[in-house]
């Protein structure tokens, strides 16, 4: 991200938003984001932007009786709104760690995220 003062920020992020042996999902996002300090060290933060959410969804092969059914991979990629709200608390000048709620809402519904990150400045 870049930092454009202390209350404004432009962020971009890539996502793992879950996945198991059948289904990936990831996201890609491009975010505004405000910060308000609450103490030295404490902000809440809110963001909005712009997102690409991908699901992959595999489906296994299944033979039985030399007749297989089945097997192969089919992704879908929406984009669409996203927007979230947080708090960031600085470790040192360096180093903060980041708690918040991302929703991400596309055609059909809405994806929410819960997460922890951490952000280090150059």
């Amino acid at each position: 991200g870049y930092t454009i003062d202390k209350q404004w920020a432009v962020e971009g992020s890539y996502n793992s938003l879950g996945s198991d042996s059948f289904v990936k999902v990831s996201s890609m996002a491009a975010t505004g984001v405000f910060s308000y300090p609450i103490k030295d060290q404490i902000k809440a933060i809110g963001k909005i932007g712009l997102a690409s959410v991908s699901s992959e969804v595999t489906i296994p092969q299944v033979c039985a009786f030399g007749t297989c059914f089945g097997g192969g991979t089919s992704t879908v990629s929406k984009s669409g709104l996203t927007y979230g709200i947080g708090g960031e608390y600085a470790v040192d000048k360096q180093i903060s760690v980041r708690a918040g709620f991302d929703v991400y809402a596309m055609d059909g519904g809405n994806l929410n995220s819960l997460y922890v990150g951490g952000i280090y400045n150059f």
